[in-house]
């Protein structure tokens, strides 16, 4: 009987040995190694930017270079802060502090513009202290793009195209929504931007119907205007105007007075990008010009472009804004079903989440 015990007990012992044996293999089989990778893995997205290429990122993006000037008000209107740029293009800095987002994002005051130039170069050497988690860039800047992978800092290409296509933007805020995880937010920014250029592509037949008016849209003193292949060419033609300069190259050409005068436009748009303001053309005040015999001038039809986060003049999150501004404008009894006032205020609450005060609308829209 003891030994019949003894035995038992053994056999007993065996297979303990042998279940712990299995349970050590189960664990070796999902050990630290590769529950580590898994945890790696669930840090890291990856990102595809205009130019296809497949881009590894944080999946919590907290720090970010932007080069692209209009991209830092893109982002505020996506995420509702500027918390995650650590450094800009110098003419961002610029733009921010004669707009709203002075107001809404005081915390952008700080941002560096010490690592990227006026022209988007980027520093890379610098950068490598600063250790962003991505760099947003332009697809043109194949040098910076390079230089960054060579150092293994992420960069995220947008097109620079979006410049002149409504499309095209819409893509690179699609892109921004994709980094920042806030997808529903670009999608609907998207979508308020597709709708409203949707109003105004349905009423092409009526506005084919009208009188056009001959418009110029003019960037600076030196008479660089919006040219054939410029975004606001694409505005004024979809809102029912004439762009004068249409024929000209490029998209930012200079022309001369002589050409301006020929053209004899209706209406002039003044840029942001400039300080220049209607009564300079008014007075006839800018040295080299004469100004007195153009229409728009004589019937005092000189409009400054609003400034709300960014000026309206480049590609933004208020374009849509500007469209229904232009058409106003350009055909005022055409699009006369919807309040200007109302739509600014309503995106803003909407998209910004800020009440508009009556002070900064008339600011905004300069009367």
């Amino acid at each position: 009987m003891k030994r019949y015990k003894q035995i038992l007990l053994v056999l007993m012992a065996l297979a303990l040995l042998i279940t712990g044996c299995a349970q050590n293999n189960d664990n070796a089989d999902q050990g630290t190694e590769p529950v580590g990778q898994a945890d790696d893995q669930s840090e890291f997205k990856t990102v595809v930017d205009v130019l296809g290429r497949e881009v590894e990122v944080k999946n919590e993006i907290n720090s970010m270079v932007v080069t692209p000037v209009p991209y830092g008000s893109i982002i505020y209107a996506i995420d509702g802060t500027m918390e995650k740029i650590v450094a800009v293009n110098p003419d961002v800095k610029s733009e921010y502090e004669k707009s709203l987002l002075s107001t809404l994002a005081p915390e952008f005051a700080d941002v560096s513009v010490d690592y990227v130039s006026t022209d988007f170069t980027v520093n890379v050497e610098a950068l490598l202290n600063l250790k962003p988690d991505v760099v947003v860039l332009w697809h043109v800047q194949e040098d910076d793009i390079r230089k960054l992978e060579q150092v293994n800092i992420p960069a995220v290409a947008l097109d620079q195209g979006g410049g002149s296509n409504l499309e095209k933007t819409r893509d690179n805020i699609e892109i921004i929504g994709k980094l920042l995880n806030k997808e529903q937010q670009a999608e609907n920014l998207n979508q308020y931007n597709i709708d409203v250029e949707d109003y105004f592509t349905a009423k092409q037949d009526q506005i084919a119907e009208n009188e056009k008016p001959k418009v110029l849209y003019i960037r600076d003193k030196n008479l660089a205007v919006a040219a054939g292949g410029s975004f606001n060419r694409q505005l004024i033609e979809l809102t029912g105007g004439i762009n004068v300069a249409a024929g000209v190259k490029g998209s930012w050409t200079g022309v001369s007075m002589e050409e301006v005068l020929n053209w004899n436009p209706e209406i002039i748009y003044l840029s942001n990008f400039d300080s220049f303001q209607p009564e300079d053309l008014y007075n006839n005040t800018i040295e080299g010009h004469d100004w007195s015999q153009i229409d728009a001038v004589k019937n005092k039809r000189v409009y400054k472009t609003p400034v709300g986060i960014i000026r309206w003049d480049a590609p933004c999150a208020e374009t849509p804004l500007f469209m229904k501004w232009l058409g106003q404008i350009q055909q005022p009894e055409l699009f006369n079903d919807y309040v200007l006032d109302e739509d600014i205020r309503n995106f803003y609450k909407e998209f910004l989440s800020y009440d508009l005060t009556e002070q900064e609308l008339n600011k905004m829209l300069n009367r």
